[in-house]
């Protein structure tokens, strides 16, 4: 069992979830389910700590790259695709017909399947199945090919016979590869870099843009190429380049240069694409990348002005930058290489520095709205420097900070138990892909702080007039929100028949019994003026009778006011500062990515209409992938269809309404029609396996983000355990 555990850890890409899922649906288990949790857990965390050794880029990451390069080249390359030739063709099919529809022509496919990765991890072998859609060898041969030359430029050992019925195979492939839940490697990823890519690189057809007439600008001006022995008198001597060149008796003296003469204006520079992606324009695939991994360095002896971005995805190595003059530029992300500019440094949104095998160094001043570095990235700046706002590594982030001043798309936050805060990520995919698309990743306006309405957390008269006060009312005198099973309704003060201001209170109940009480309350000194004062009192919901809330009051309604309270002050803030915008793209990407479509093909598979097809039958409602739970409602009566995702609470103690050691919160994807028989998603929360389920509200985007999460992990299984089900039946 143990070494059954370790190939399924080995493989990457599985949770530890998924693969106490697989040991307990397939194999005959003989040891407690705690215990295998506790295995898995032990060899899952000795392979991520092992993995912190390994040398980098693995052969996995170069693989990952070479089938990118090959995606992008109009050639579908899948990974892990299914767990036999058969599975992958099929896979291979569907991707085809998929972009068929979207107005591409792929002109192969390549892939390798599960039984693939065990045969790398036993005999560091990799087999590559590869094949075309259409009846023509000698196009298979050619397909084949552009494979082998791409994974040849890579340094791999690869063999094949020239027969379009053997497999290629990657030989002392070592298989390094850790498990990480933002990482996609599945079939969307290969049908979006196709569907963006503009240009065929692996069959040399022309862009859209130059069928027109017109020229993709994407390759840098022209330029003089040098060795650094040639130009390194031009640098400065406390470069990186330039003294670690001398120490190691001229280390770099045959490395290639590009050299700008002059003042240099461009869109963008990508330093993982010196030459520009248009590059390999009528040139042999295997010649041209050797020739973009060859440039050591750019070297630019006047101003440089980029209008939008300066970017590289590799961390590990990428061509360096030294300018000798200032720099402009609206975005810079970059790591793994020396960035030095001799003068100036002016960014008008975001400086983003990654990894320590990058450093950058500005001679003169430096000036950004948002400056990053991150994971002991080296940063030397001899002027002044004028960062509106400045973080350094993942742990200074703040959630509310990086949603007030990052666009969408631009971060991750990732959420966890009851006992743990969220954990967010910066994105540098989602980053890359706004720049391509001309679009900013800094809000504007945003404040250098976050807005802090509420000066303390404090349970004062002051906090409950600026709640009341709050423009979250609009021209409703109550306001009502959700935090986890607690409902909060908030009334603001009214004008009683004297004319006269009264009231003022918040109502804050959980799960519909325990209930608390907060007013304000006025009592007039004798011969003075009014005090004005909070009140609290507690009630269970079922009763009638009031009681004085203090600390020695049932512990239930002592925890609901002390842990609920600052959590509302918090509520009120991020309510407040959400924006139209913002809602309306978290709302979006909710109807974009769960349809009634998608919906109503989960509920036709025979996996649900078979197995799981009764929603109120505890054994026949749904399964569980470790802590999670998926559950499946077929449209049956005054039922409407629906899909929920959940995970298991492992911590009760905030929920005392709950009997036992055992809860889960889901998120339902229900179907609704209208009167007029038009059909809608309606997302959906239920804080308690056996509690009320509310609509989740448009300003709810945690949940809503939370809730695309679990749809991800639906929609990327389901099918799977419906192949393996009917393959069983």
């Amino acid at each position: 069992m143990i070494e059954q555990i370790e190939l399924l850890v080995k493989t990457g890409f599985l949770s530890r979830e998924e693969i106490f899922e697989i040991l307990t649906e397939e194999y005959d288990i003989s040891i407690e389910e705690e215990q295998l949790q506790t295995e898995i857990n032990s060899l899952f965390n000795r392979h991520m700590e092992a993995s912190k050794q390994w040398a980098r880029p693995t052969h996995f990451e170069n693989l990952a790259t070479v089938f990118d390069m090959l995606c992008d080249g109009g050639i579908i390359a899948l990974h892990n695709a299914g767990i036999t030739i058969s599975d992958g063709i099929d896979v291979a099919k569907e991707c085809y017909e998929e972009l068929i529809e979207r107005g591409k022509l792929p002109a192969g496919y390549c892939f390798y399947h599960e039984q693939d990765i065990e045969r790398a991890i036993d005999s560091n072998v990799l087999p590559i199945a590869f094949g075309t859609f259409r009846e023509n060898p000698e196009h298979a041969v050619n397909v084949a090919d552009v494979i082998v030359s791409f994974f040849e430029s890579f340094g791999f050992h690869v063999l094949w016979n020239g027969d379009i019925n053997s497999r290629i195979e990657l030989r002392d492939f070592e298989w390094r590869k850790t498990y990480s839940e933002h990482e996609s490697y599945g079939v969307e990823r290969a049908v979006e870099i196709i569907a963006q890519s503009s240009y065929d690189l692996a069959f040399n057809a022309p862009r859209p843009a130059d069928v027109g007439g017109g020229k993709a600008d994407s390759d840098l001006p022209p330029y003089t190429k040098r060795t650094f022995s040639e130009i390194k008198h031009l640098l400065p001597a406390d470069c990186w380049a330039y003294s670690r060149n001398e120490k190691n008796n001229g280390e770099f003296e045959t490395e290639t240069v590009l050299v700008y003469d002059g003042d240099l204006g461009v869109d963008h520079i990508h330093l993982d694409y010196p030459l520009g992606i248009d590059a390999q324009r009528g040139r042999g695939q295997h010649e041209a990348w050797l020739e973009q991994q060859s440039v050591f360095l750019i070297l630019i002896t006047g101003d440089l002005i980029v209008r939008n971005y300066i970017y590289n995805e590799n961390t590990d190595g990428s061509t360096g930058l030294i300018v000798l003059g200032n720099v402009q530029a609206s975005n810079i992300i970059v790591g793994g290489q020396e960035i030095y500019i001799c003068g100036n440094l002016e960014v008008k949104e975001l400086f983003w520095g990654e990894y320590n095998h990058g450093m950058l160094s500005v001679r003169g001043n430096m000036t950004a709205s948002l400056f990053v570095e991150t994971d002991e990235y080296y940063v030397g700046i001899k002027g002044e420097r004028h960062f509106k706002k400045h973080w350094v590594d993942a742990d200074e982030f703040d959630e509310n900070d990086v949603q007030t001043v990052l666009a969408e798309g631009c971060y991750w936050i990732e959420d966890h138990d009851e006992n743990y805060e969220s954990e967010t990520q910066l994105n540098r995919e989602g980053m890359f892909n706004r720049l391509k698309a001309n679009q900013p990743l800094v809000m504007e306006e945003w404040p250098e702080e976050p807005p802090r309405i509420f000066e303390n957390e404090e349970l004062s008269v002051n906090n409950l007039q600026r709640i009341m006060a709050s423009p979250l009312f609009g021209e409703d005198d109550t306001y009502r929100f959700y935090i986890d099973d607690v409902s909060i309704k908030v009334s603001r003060p009214y004008l009683n028949e004297a004319g006269k201001k009264v009231g003022g209170n918040i109502y804050i109940l959980q799960d519909d019994t325990y209930a608390v009480f907060i007013y304000i309350k006025e009592s007039k000194k004798l011969f003075t003026t009014t005090k004005i004062s909070l009140d609290i009192i507690y009630q269970n919901n079922a009763g009638e009778d009031w009681y004085q809330l203090d600390d020695r009051s049932p512990a239930p309604y002592v925890q609901l006011l002390k842990h609920y309270w600052p959590r509302i002050l918090k509520e009120i803030t991020y309510r407040e500062s959400l924006n139209a915008e913002k809602i309306a793209y978290w709302q979006g990407q909710l109807r974009d990515t769960v349809t009634v479509e998608k919906i109503e093909r989960i509920l036709a598979l025979p996996i649900i209409t078979e197995k799981f097809n009764n929603y109120y039958d505890e054994d026949k409602s749904g399964f569980w992938s470790g802590s999670l739970h998926y559950c499946f409602r077929l449209p049956k009566g005054e039922d409407n269809p629906r899909i929920g995702g959940g995970k298991e609470r492992r911590d009760l103690s905030l929920f005392p309404t709950i009997d036992g050691d055992f809860d889960v919160f889901l998120y339902h994807f229900d179907i609704e029609t209208s009167d007029d028989g038009i059909k809608k998603v309606v997302l959906k929360f239920q804080p308690h396996n056996e509690g009320n389920t509310r609509q989740v509200e448009a300003a709810e985007i945690k949940h809503i983000q939370t809730a695309l999460r679990f749809w991800s992990r639906i929609e990327n299984t389901i099918f799977l355990h419906n192949d393996d089900f009917q393959a069983e039946r």
